[in-house]
């Protein structure tokens, strides 16, 4: 082999390897642009060479140079631009619904059930239980519990605030609806009732949550 091939090979290899250790992001994607800039470099220049071989393998060069250092460039982008994607995906619909609970429970709470009405195809739904602003002042925090169908596959959602709750339905096209049992505590006992709101995200996995969220695993 002449030795007008080892450049790039040395290039996309040192990129390759600097992909697989375990640096830090900012030196893995800054290391990989440069090493990929070199391959385009060096095959634009030699691919006229009198070489068969190695004018081939500039082409070669070239195209895998230009195909790296894009995608480590929408790899920059990406990482600079936004925060990580949600778990439920990309946002496709949002709605909300109001609805009342009246049943007290001493010493300090108010109980009750409601069904969630599951309208619109998606591949995630996220419901988020607060209480209306005007109720807001009487309310210490809110609890969501026994969610049903199982066959939704819920699970709560974290939230830092202590008046909201929340529930993420990773299938639900599985039931046309959902029943959650939500419990609240007073900040008086005096209540007798409240306004909640339930907040209806949908979402959608689709190809470009993937990539990004592809990208937030591996570099972040």
């Amino acid at each position: 082999m002449s030795i007008k091939g080892i450049p790039p090979i040395i290039s996309a290899g040192l990129a390759i390897v600097a992909q697989i250790l375990g640096l830090p992001t900012w030196l893995k994607v800054t290391s990989g642009m440069i090493f990929f800039l070199v391959a385009i470099v060096w095959g634009w220049i030699e691919r006229r060479n009198r070489n068969s071989f190695v004018r081939a393998l500039a082409i070669v060069s070239i195209h895998v140079g230009a195909v790296g250092f894009c995608c480590l460039a929408l790899i920059t982008a990406v990482l600079l631009s936004q925060t990580s994607p949600l778990a439920m995906g990309t946002i496709i619909h949002k709605e909300s619904e109001n609805f009342r609970i009246d049943q007290y429970s001493p010493p300090d709470r108010l109980v009750g059930t409601h069904t969630l009405a599951i309208a619109y195809p998606a591949d995630t739904l996220e419901v988020i239980f607060a209480p209306a602003p005007n109720d807001r002042n009487r309310v210490l925090s809110v609890r969501v519990a026994n969610i049903r169908p199982l066959s939704l596959d819920p699970s709560k959602v974290v939230r830092s605030d202590p008046k909201e709750d929340g529930v993420l339905f990773r299938r639900p096209g599985s039931s046309p609806s959902a029943n959650v049992d939500i419990s609240v505590a007073l900040a008086e006992s005096k209540s007798i009732s409240l306004e909640i709101v339930a907040e209806y995200k949908y979402g959608r996995k689709d190809l470009w949550w993937r990539i990004q969220k592809w990208i937030f695993e591996r570099y972040s």
